[in-house]
């Protein structure tokens, strides 16, 4: 995928200004109706995440329908995507039927359609059907908030403290983050925060990211310092064995 901003489809190039907008140290989105934010009736919204698919070379960018949670001080409170994509809410019935039990629906932009003008048609009325997407050959997804949701958990979806872990997927990405270490988790995605990704060449600074298990082919909590030592030279996570593409494939 070309670097040059000139001529990015307006998806890549919007998921670009966000990751540039966390380089920057910028705590929240400012207008989020510009970057993320759909419909709002007060007790669900729609909001834009971002997809890698199995099947498809490029980032995809949909809206998804969350119910809204009650937290003080926090603005379009919602659970996190990867709970919400392990436990998928009931199916959305659409224009011509409802997808099947476990799918997501989502509306997407048009190739040539900027995030923000999508989002305004959304809140207009959408005038197309909504795609229905296996959550199973959801590789990664990521949220384009400034703040991650996933920290508004609560219960047991918030057991288990946040510690430093080596990744590896199955396409050879070298990842390394924090996220929770619980025995027997249940989700599919595993939510890694402060992640960054390292290459032969480079190091890259990642989103909030949430990596379906079945795509990770190694990994290992590194909350003891003898571990941590050993990882770094542990052939999974050798940068200079890793996939050198962007995760998000950027």
């Amino acid at each position: 995928m070309t670097t040059d901003k000139r001529t990015m489809p307006p998806h890549v190039l919007h998921v670009h200004e966000h990751l540039e907008r966390l380089s920057s140290g910028m705590n929240l989105s400012s207008k989020p109706e510009e970057v993320f934010l759909g419909p709002d009736d007060g007790t669900h919204f729609w909001e834009v995440v971002g997809f890698r698919m199995k099947g498809v070379p490029t980032v995809v960018l949909g809206a998804l329908r969350f119910q809204r949670h009650d937290l003080p001080g926090r603005d379009h409170a919602r659970e996190s995507l990867g709970a919400y994509l392990s436990s998928p809410p009931p199916p959305l019935v659409t224009k011509h039927g409802a997808a099947r039990p476990g799918e997501v629906s989502a509306f997407l932009p048009r190739w040539t359609e900027p995030i923000p003008d999508f989002l305004g048609r959304l809140r207009v009325g959408v005038d197309t059907d909504a795609v229905h997407l296996s959550p199973e050959l959801v590789e990664v997804a990521f949220d384009l908030r400034m703040e991650n949701p996933g920290g508004y958990e609560s219960g047991k979806r918030r057991a288990g403290p946040l510690v430093p872990h080596a990744i590896r997927t199955a396409e050879g990405h070298v990842l390394y983050g924090l996220a929770r270490n619980r025995a027997g988790d249940p989700d599919r995605f595993m939510a890694l925060t402060h992640g960054q990704q390292f290459t032969p060449k480079r190091k890259i600074r990642l989103p909030a990211i949430m990596v379906n298990r079945d795509y990770i082919s190694a990994v290992v909590p590194l909350s003891h310092e003898r571990t941590r030592l050993a990882a770094a030279n542990w052939a999974p996570f050798l940068p200079s064995t890793a996939n050198e593409r962007h995760i998000l494939h950027l």
